[in-house]
């Protein structure tokens, strides 16, 4: 079973299948495993949006708790963080390899970085269902 990582929430608003939750943020946050996805690390306080079952009714005003699984936290981090590392270093070795020179190297390292941004924004939506955040 997987352990979810979890903030306390205030409800701000509501829309037909989803909440609005605005979420403080905590000493705890930095050992979070879900730290990237949540984006709580700028602010101080942070507004997500949670979908909602047809059955879950919510008011404005209530306290809630927002959660997201560790897993899914930690696919987070890969994602934005060890894949794009892993995406430059390979990508500046292989053109040094090849006898490129170090600028022109360098050049096409930044535009593999790029590709991999882009293709993470065109697959942007599947991602964020797979790290929906959930109300316990």
């Amino acid at each position: 079973m997987e352990i979810a990582n979890t903030h306390p929430g205030t409800v701000v608003g509501t829309a037909p299948g989803e909440v609005q939750v605005r979420i403080t943020r905590l000493s705890g946050c930095a050992s979070c495993a879900a730290y990237a996805r949540c984006g709580l690390s700028e602010q101080k306080e942070t507004v997500v949006s949670v979908p909602t079952s047809r059955w879950q009714e919510y008011h404005e005003g209530d306290n809630v708790t927002v959660a997201v699984g560790s897993r899914r936290g930690m696919m987070a981090v890969v994602i934005a963080y060890i894949l794009p590392a892993v995406v430059l270093l390979a990508a500046f070795v292989l053109c040094y390899a090849a006898g490129l020179s170090e600028p022109l190297s360098a050049l096409i390292t930044l535009g593999a970085v790029a590709l991999y941004g882009g293709v993470l924004y065109i697959f942007r939506r599947k991602l964020d269902r797979k790290f929906e955040l959930r109300i316990e």
